[in-house]
């Protein structure tokens, strides 16, 4: 996999927000961090993009959920997954913030490195 990660990076290397405007977007570093990631590197993998290491948990989770409605096909997908809309929107505004946080110059420790 760390092979297949480090091959894949150079094709996600450019963003367009970063490009104009200078600020990091809230994705930006993600694929650098998964790649990090898998390699084992948690540490620099933090240091790309510490929400997606954070939330990736999550994400798992909601592929489990997915993957039980692929597998019971008696019950609806809003019968599986009952999500609360504050935990979508917890999400939201966290994401929000991060993109905030990680684009005040005395914050520059959440920026990636370069």
């Amino acid at each position: 996999m760390y092979i297949a990660a480090e091959g894949f990076r150079s094709l996600f290397s450019y963003c367009i927000l970063h490009e104009t405007t200078g600020l990091l977007c809230p994705a930006c570093g993600g694929t650098r961090a998964m790649s990090k990631l898998l390699s084992g590197n948690l540490v620099m993998a933090l240091r790309y993009h510490p929400l997606v290491v954070v939330l990736l948990p999550l994400f798992f989770y909601a592929l489990t959920l997915l993957a039980r409605v692929v597998m019971d096909r008696n019950r609806s997908l809003a019968q599986m997954i009952q999500v609360k809309p504050f935990w979508i929107w917890s999400i939201f505004v966290l994401v929000i913030l991060f993109f905030l946080a990680r684009n005040m110059p005395f914050l520059n420790y959440l920026g990636y490195p370069w």
